[in-house]
């Protein structure tokens, strides 16, 4: 979680800004950003100056950074922060400043120097179209990933599938797409696109357009990634934030009063906070830090939202059913259009608690409304279905839970008992009370949402709520006795669910910003330190008419009542 100049200043940047975000970061707000959690500033491109000619080091811009960056991470470290710099595996960087190529190791000792924290490598002007060897040179560089203290964000926009070879390069988090504009969705993006590509005179703002994303397809495109990413591996990286950047310009550096497309609306920006955060992304925020207005300082510091974004698991959630279509969805099914419609996402969280304050089963669950000009009320599946479906395979070929056989046809539920559930609304802490068999119906605005924490288990002591909740604990504990083993369970001939079974690693293994911890063997750790079950989908993403990479399994067919959906 952090800070980044790029989005709302480009290459306008200079040491009294930079210290003006830091001082923001350290001392605005109740909740400071700093309290929050977010704890690194970035700065981006455009701080370079020339190579030193006699030894070729990298040097700050000395008309911008004229007390040079040692003094500037010594200042972000003195608030509290940690200190992010930006370098391109290429011989120049995006904006033609000096680039890592051919000066890898002198790059990597020099930020050591400096006292960096975390480094954002981009593609710019690469030699070579092969990214693996580029960031295996960088992240070899920076030392040893058990020792080395220099978090590497791998930022090649998604050359190369990054989620299938981020952590074998070391990597600590890696871009699945192209950059992210304020812009809600792709229909949202083209409605402003002749005006845009008019005040630009054509190409350059036409590709622009073309070569990037708006906030739901950056989502779309991290929606099936979950199982490559985890505290041990690494994590999917859709882009910073847009949340605060008011649009987009013409120029890079605007002046006062310029014209802008683009930006969301509050409840867009509410959307989107909460995607990346049921997708486990890094929170990285673009907007200016030091000019929040105070509703939107107490969006991105709401402590429901951090707390599902942090949780400690590290499991990211996927799409659990989509209300354009009766079938269970792993993703998006094939059509023309995708923005006018609902998604539910499920992410299991880790120390859970039943109603009454005991260990039990929870999840994240959030529904986006896609569409930017209606509201719209969802009528999904009932609670155990959108649960259910998201729990770990036994052996057997069917869920622990029930409802998806291995031909992909619904099956009887285990028990006809419905479960107690307790409901915590995510932005307002609010509590209420259900059971497994009702459906969830939240009246959602226009690209709005609705976010909830569920945990199975209630407060009664009746026999039958005791039962359901050593049924929802058995479910959460499946084959969790073998710390670090692997479960493989076919589900249909054409769909695997793996579940990871995360064990403590050696005593005193601990994973710090940048680095992860080595098991005895000298492999990743599997972290956290108690163990838990974690679902992830196997097999290879593919892309379907909606542009979502989504794994290949088979879905469950809903119940029926699919239909009418939209009210």
């Amino acid at each position: 979680m952090g800070v980044n100049t790029w989005n709302a200043f480009r290459c306008a940047i200079n040491e009294s800004l930079v210290r003006g975000l830091a001082d923001a970061m350290a001392t605005r707000g109740s909740p400071t950003l700093r309290e929050a959690g977010y704890e690194y500033l970035i700065i981006d491109d455009c701080w370079q100056g020339e190579r030193d000619a006699v030894t070729g080091e990298i040097v700050a811009n000395v008309s911008r950074f004229p007390s040079g960056m040692a003094a500037m991470a010594a200042y972000v470290h003195g608030r509290g922060l940690r200190f992010g710099l930006y370098s391109d595996v290429g011989a120049h960087t995006c904006a033609g400043r000096p680039g890592a190529l051919g000066h890898e190791a002198l790059d990597a000792a020099t930020y050591a120097k400096w006292g960096v924290d975390y480094l954002k490598v981009d593609f710019c002007d690469a030699s070579t179209e092969d990214p693996v060897a580029h960031y295996r040179t960088i992240s070899r560089a920076l030392g040893d990933v058990a020792t080395r203290r220099i978090f590497l964000a791998a930022c090649s926009w998604g050359r190369g599938s990054p989620w299938t070879w981020g952590s074998t390069v070391n990597a600590d988090s890696w871009r699945t797409g192209p950059d992210v504009l304020p812009f809600w969705s792709a229909t949202t993006k083209a409605a402003v696109a002749p005006t845009y590509v008019a005040a630009q005179d054509g190409g350059e703002a036409g590709r622009r357009l073309a070569t990037t994303h708006a906030v739901l397809q950056a989502a779309d495109r991290v929606a099936g990634l979950g199982r490559y990413a985890g505290p041990a591996v690494g994590w999917n990286d859709p882009d910073m934030l847009v949340v605060g950047v008011d649009g987009m310009t013409a120029e890079d550096s605007p002046p006062p009063g310029a014209r802008r497309w683009g930006g969301l609306t509050r409840p867009q920006a509410a959307s989107h906070l909460a995607l990346w955060a049921v997708v486990a992304a890094p929170l990285i925020l673009g907007a200016d830090v030091s000019a929040l207005p105070a509703d939107l300082h107490a969006l991105i510091t709401n402590p429901g939202l951090l707390a599902v974004a942090r949780d400690p698991g590290g499991v990211p959630g996927r799409v659990i059913w989509t209300a354009s279509m009766r079938d269970w969805a792993a993703g998006r099914p094939s059509r023309a259009s995708v923005d006018g419609d609902v998604d539910v996402w499920v992410r299991p969280l880790t120390g859970g608690r039943g109603s009454n304050g005991g260990l039990g089963t929870e999840y994240a669950v959030l529904a986006v409304n896609r569409d930017a000009q209606r509201a719209l009320t969802l009528d999904g599946p009932p609670w155990e279905a959108l649960l259910l479906a998201r729990a770990v395979a036994d052996g057997s070929g069917s869920t622990v839970a029930g409802w998806c056989g291995t031909n992909g046809s619904a099956v009887a539920a285990p028990t006809s008992t419905a479960m107690p559930l307790a409901l915590t609304d995510v932005w307002t802490g609010q509590e209420t009370a259900a059971t497994s068999a009702e459906r969830w119906s939240p009246r959602l605005p226009p690209g709005g949402c609705a976010f909830v924490r569920v945990a199975i288990g209630g407060s009664s002591d009746s026999a039958a709520a005791a039962a359901a909740r050593r049924h929802a604990h058995r479910v959460a504990a499946a084959g969790a006795m073998f710390v670090g083993a692997l479960l493989v369970a076919a589900v249909g001939a054409a769909a695997v669910t793996i579940a990871v079974i995360r064990g403590g690693g050696p005593t005193g293994a601990t994973r710090t910003p940048g680095a992860a911890a080595t098991d005895a063997s000298g492999g990743r750790e599997l972290s956290p330190a108690h163990g838990e079950v974690v679902p992830f989908l196997a097999g290879a993403p593919r892309a379907n008419g909606g542009g979502r990479a989504e794994p290949q399994d088979t879905p469950c067919q809903a119940d029926g009542e699919g239909e009418g959906v939209f009210r």
